[in-house]
């Protein structure tokens, strides 16, 4: 087992313990499992030790080989010429590949190394976070050079730190595989005022030497005004002072998980008041949205119906599905209704089941920040989301606390001071409005499955 195999198998029983102690009180099972871990990580930091002694002491036996080598190497000897052809000439070596750069996971390097220096700072010691990195990753990283750039663009003293350009553009595409809204629709430069198409030209019949009617198309226009979203993603301050590699990857993924689902969720919920973007429940027209029939198990013919009124609604505003990106959006709760509904001994909707499933010819995507069937019922919203625009301002910023609360996904207040954790909170600019709100439907109250 090579060195970085054994740090990487560190790092993944450090995980491990870490979810041990997530819930709640822990069972002697988990207790005794907690032990064996600790243990293993024990017996494995002396094998790194070891292997990083043994590094050391072959790069110090390199170090001693004479440059000039010896008479095998020298022609006139009747030896033969060395195969190294730098080997006598101290100082030169082969030049080798660049290894490539990887933007996202740099992102996560540069998070930790923010917020290794904040708990440096808190408790007492002055430490800034390029001094953190070149701790964790050498001086020469470019993650080094980037928080140079940040510290003379923020005043870190005050708990605001900005990200660079060179990480956002990375931390914005991986929000797409993430989210169902962004993903299909249309991306913008946010701050800007765009058309929105009213009603289209008309033409008539005219008599010789008659002037045709005067017609033209309405325009109105909607203007992408940034907006801001927060990600918070609380972290131990114990595990931000270990070594073992993970802490990186655990902070990018964090980060980008909390901000992707709290963009999806206001993308379909947000109620457009104050600072909060108006979402797909509350900017669809109110006649493209109904209350389905109460009904908690329908029959094919009764979930047709239903499904129908999407679709003819948007035919009968002549929307254009062709290159539009038609799609449904559902639960996948009701997703699963639908996939296990049977007409006779047959599936209704056998499209459905796969990677790529379909519902009357057209995608399905499914999200957990759709309201499902329980109690009131939820949604499904068909639309053709080419016609969704999402304005990516992009700007973003780092900030900590360490005495700060925040709520958990059970909806628990954790206090961070009592938790020993540092919460990071991630700050990022966007907009959203539908550009042609005909072109999109709600099914409401679906209980399907209740």
């Amino acid at each position: 087992m090579t060195l970085k195999e054994m740090q990487a198998r560190r790092a993944k029983m450090v995980a491990d313990m870490d979810k041990l102690v997530s819930g709640d009180a822990l069972t002697d099972e988990q207790r005794s499992q907690f032990d064996d871990l600790e243990k293993q990580i024990g017996t494995l930091d002396s094998d790194i030790k070891r292997m990083e002694t043994i590094e050391a002491r072959r790069s110090e036996a390199a170090a001693q080989v004479p440059a000039g080598g010896n008479s095998n190497d020298d022609p006139a000897a009747g030896g033969t010429r060395s195969q190294d052809p730098f080997g006598g000439r101290p100082g030169l070596v082969p030049a080798q590949p660049a290894q490539q750069r990887n933007v996202a996971d740099e992102f996560g390097m540069f998070v930790r190394s923010y917020a290794a220096a904040q708990v440096e700072m808190k408790e007492g010691r002055s430490a800034q976070p390029s001094l953190m990195a070149k701790k964790l990753y050498g001086d020469g990283h470019p993650v080094v050079g980037n928080l140079e750039r940040a510290q003379t663009l923020s005043e870190n003293g005050g708990g605001g730190f900005t990200v660079t350009p060179t990480y956002m553009p990375e931390i914005i595409k991986l929000f797409g595989p993430r989210t169902i809204v962004r993903q299909r629709s249309t991306v913008v430069p946010g701050n800007a005022t765009y058309l929105k198409g009213k009603t289209g030209a008309s033409v008539g019949y005219v008599g010789e030497n008659q002037q045709g009617e005067t017609t033209g198309v309405t325009w109105g226009t909607m203007t992408m005004a940034e907006k801001d979203i927060a990600a918070i993603l609380p972290i131990s301050k114990k595990l931000l002072r270990l070594t073992s590699y993970g802490v990186e990857t655990y902070c990018r993924d964090e980060m980008v998980r909390a901000a992707a689902e709290f963009e999806d969720r206001k993308f379909l919920y947000g109620a457009g008041v104050g600072m909060e973007v108006k979402g797909y429940a509350y900017a669809i027209p109110s006649a493209n949205q109904v209350d389905v029939a109460n009904e908690t198990a329908p029959t094919n013919a009764q979930v047709r119906t239903e499904l129908r009124k999407a679709l003819k609604a948007l035919a009968t505003a002549d929307v254009p599905m062709n290159g539009t990106n038609p799609a449904w959006f559902m639960s996948p709760l009701t997703m699963m209704y639908l996939q296990d509904l049977y007409q006779g001994d047959v599936k209704a909707f056998p499209a459905l089941e796969g990677p790529s499933p379909t519902l009357m010819g057209y995608p399905v995507d499914t999200s957990t920040q759709i309201t499902g069937p329980a109690g009131a019922g939820g949604d499904i919203f068909f639309g053709c989301h080419s016609y969704a625009m999402v304005a990516d301002s992009v700007a973003m910023q780092l900030s900590t606390s360490d005495q700060a609360s925040y709520v958990d996904s059970g909806g628990n207040t954790v206090n961070m001071w009592a938790q020993d954790m540092l919460g990071i909170k991630l700050m990022m600019s966007h907009d959203f409005a539908l550009r042609y709100d005909q072109a999109f439907y709600r099914l409401k109250s679906v209980k399907w499955g209740q």
